[in-house]
């Protein structure tokens, strides 16, 4: 790769120690903290903002993923303030098909559950992905990213396939960032491989090494979303 031509900013020292952490899919686990990080603030003082509030409406609510994750902050009064708006929608809904039933149908008529957005927290983490996929494309010419990159697990294949997209036409990060990936795979598959070997009940007595948890970091890789 070329010499990069910018000034490294905060953004990138971000992105550094994010691949450097990483376990899996650094782009995955840092739209975990994202949603984490979103979902608190609005928690804390967003309950009753009226754009979010919309928003919601028009998606209704949040997808399961990340309505699990607000359940898990326990914080009833929070979630009964945002999902209040959801009740009325479901019950207008309830009310509209019950109509139908007897062939009654409003002047407006359409479906009462049908949804123009999609849920705010996965928009959230999309635009901050986007971002940091930017960011990244940017330093690929920096030696420091470049080793923690190939040092990473790398990127799961649809974070791959979102990163290629942004790439676009730009044969040089292309062949880069597909050529690291090769390789990554490539191992991957040779310890999935030796793991199905091991399993065999002929190789019983064969100690499991690094292909011990090879199957599992194989569907996270192909899901995405650490596999949730």
């Amino acid at each position: 790769m070329n010499p990069p031509k910018y000034e490294k900013h905060m953004d990138y020292y971000n992105l550094l120690d994010i691949i450097r952490q990483a376990k899996g899919c650094f782009m995955c686990e840092a739209e975990q903290h994202d949603s984490h990080q979103y979902l608190d603030s609005l928690l804390y003082e967003n309950v009753n903002d009226g754009e979010l509030r919309s928003c919601l409406m028009k998606s209704g609510g949040f997808c399961g993923r990340h309505a699990g994750a607000l359940l898990q902050f326990g914080d009833g009064l929070g979630t009964a303030i945002l999902y209040m708006d959801q009740i009325k929608a479901v019950l207008k809904f309830i009310d509209t098909e019950d109509n139908r039933s007897f062939g009654i149908f409003s002047r407006n008529g359409g479906d009462a559950w049908t949804h123009t957005a999609i849920c705010p927290a996965c928009c959230h983490e999309q635009t901050c992905s986007r971002g940091r996929i930017i960011t990244l494309l940017e330093c690929l010419g920096d030696i420091e990213m470049c080793r923690a990159l190939e040092q990473s697990p790398g990127l799961c294949l649809p974070h791959l396939r979102q990163a290629l997209k942004v790439i676009g036409k730009n044969h040089e990060q292309r062949h880069y960032v597909l050529g690291l990936h090769r390789e990554k795979w490539l191992k991957l598959e040779s310890e999935v491989k030796e793991f199905m070997r091991k399993s065999d009940y002929h190789c019983q007595g064969d100690p499991f090494g690094s292909e011990r948890d090879s199957w599992l970091r194989t569907v996270k890789l192909v899901t995405g979303k650490d596999g949730q």
